[in-house]
């Protein structure tokens, strides 16, 4: 039998709680989170999530880094800290990946989708 929508919700807001920071990495990350930004000004960023009743999580705001201007961003990672702490996997990125002139870089968007099958 798979999991009923309860028991994703349930493991979702286990996953928000701990999965405090967001990072933002230059190539694809290893299991340690390997490739995370460095310099202009760069840390990660605490998130917070939405957590739907099918165990999806989403943003719930507009996520903001300061780094290198005009660095190439690939990957955002997902964190217990915000420094060191456990790394917890990483998603691609698609559409603008680079710090803007500024130095500024936003994820809007991200969701981890569960699934009950």
């Amino acid at each position: 039998m798979a999991l009923n929508d309860a028991a994703l919700e349930l493991m979702a807001d286990a996953l928000a709680a701990e999965v405090t920071h967001l990072s933002l990495h230059s190539s694809t990350p290893n299991s340690s989170g390997s490739n995370e930004v460095t310099g202009g000004g760069y840390s990660r960023q605490s998130v917070t999530w939405n957590v739907d009743q099918d165990g999806d999580l989403t943003l719930a705001s507009t996520v903001s880094f300061s780094g290198p201007s005009e660095g190439t961003v690939t990957h955002v990672g997902l964190w217990d800290a915000s420094s060191s702490g456990n790394f917890y996997g990483a998603f691609a990125l698609s559409g603008d990946t680079a710090f803007n002139s500024a130095g500024q870089y936003n994820v809007t968007q991200l969701t981890i989708n569960s699934t009950a099958s």
